[in-house]
């Protein structure tokens, strides 16, 4: 569990313990770790127990709680704590404009316990009956619910990143020595993710076998080639099982957008090859240049990588200086020496 998932939870346990009306003082230590926590420059995985204490923000509960999380994964006073909370409440706390204090009003004045719920409230002006509530406030959490509810499994790039990295490994490990890899939307880097795709090098029904023993995982349906799940943070994840000969055409099929493969099948003489060992097989014997993930949108990439005529793509060595940070005149945690030296050891020409 890396630092971010640990504040996470600090985060939500704080929140929580507002919402139940607990000690505000204790509430207030978790809140304040997690704060302090996602600014560390190392990792609490990497931090030896006896240090983790000495953190500042870091007392002797919730230095316990982070051995407890780094140890087994989980948080038992969180876990306590939403048994006993409806599960529509933390939905609520995704609400802009909805802090601890309302939400606590709506549920224990109101009796209202989920968002669906909270919306009727809102339609027929029944938030205006509550002390705290006016016209302007129900106005804009009813657009905040309206807004979440049709956007509610969607997700940034950003948001799924470190999960879906965790997932990919978890995967690699359960199902070694078989092949695995991301692919769909996240695998072309696009903003928006609505699901997760992963193709697995092995037959179908043994995926679905192993998926029932992993925790945290509900399986939704499954058909001929692949096993829809649903994670318990939400994410809907979409399991192709393969055979691994066929392990690198799954990946290429599952990676691009229908209108690229259909103008890849034109150029390509309405085939894919099989038993091949990788994606960069596919592309040589269509004559063409190899298309990064990223690109296979099905613009002109196609004609493009015909012609040996792909653009190169941006990464990391080509940045050449950091246009905003803090240093400890503000918020940061290092002198302006410390960053000039940093960004000069990275080769970057300006900070």
């Amino acid at each position: 569990m890396d630092n971010y998932a640990i504040a996470d939870n600090f985060s939500l346990l704080a929140k929580l313990m507002d919402i139940h009306g607990d000690n505000p003082f204790k509430a207030k230590s978790f809140a304040n770790a997690a704060f302090q926590i996602e600014k560390l420059t190392v990792q609490l995985k990497d931090t030896p127990a006896n240090d983790i204490f000495r953190i500042k923000g870091i007392g002797e509960s919730t230095g316990k709680s982070v051995l407890e999380m780094l140890e087994t994964g989980r948080s038992a006073v969180l876990e306590d704590y939403l048994a006993k909370t409806p599960a529509g409440i933390p939905d609520m706390m995704r609400i802009k404009g909805l802090g601890p204090k309302k939400i606590a009003t709506i549920w224990k004045e109101m009796e209202i316990e989920d968002l669906g719920a909270l919306l009727y409230a809102c339609n027929e002006n029944r938030l205006l009956l509550t002390k705290g509530f006016g016209q302007k406030t129900q106005d804009s959490i009813r657009q905040s619910i309206e807004f979440f509810l049709s956007n509610r499994e969607r997700y940034l790039y950003a948001e799924l990143e470190t999960f879906a990295q965790q997932l990919e490994t978890a995967l690699q490990e359960q199902f070694a020595p078989a092949r695995v890899s991301l692919s769909g939307v996240f695998r072309r880097n696009q903003p928006v993710i609505d699901e997760l795709d992963v193709v697995i090098g092995v037959a179908p029904e043994l995926v679905l076998e192993k998926i029932k023993t992993l925790q945290g995982l509900t399986i939704l349906e499954n058909t001929n080639d692949a096993i829809f799940v649903q994670h318990e943070q939400g994410i809907k994840i979409k399991l192709y099982g393969c055979a691994p000969a066929n392990f690198a055409q799954k990946l290429f099929i599952t990676t691009g957008t229908e209108s690229f493969l259909e103008k890849f099948y034109f150029a390509a003489g309405n085939s894919i090859p099989t038993d091949i060992s990788s994606e960069e097989e596919i592309f040589s014997q269509a004559n063409m240049q190899f298309i990064e993930p990223c690109l296979r949108e099905g613009g002109n990439e196609i004609t493009r990588a015909q012609q040996q005529q792909l653009p190169e793509l941006i990464n990391v060595t080509d940045i050449k200086g950091i246009i905003h940070s803090h240093s400890q005149w503000s918020d940061g945690l290092e002198s302006l020496e410390a960053m000039a030296t940093a960004a000069k050891a990275q080769g970057f020409e300006y900070r």
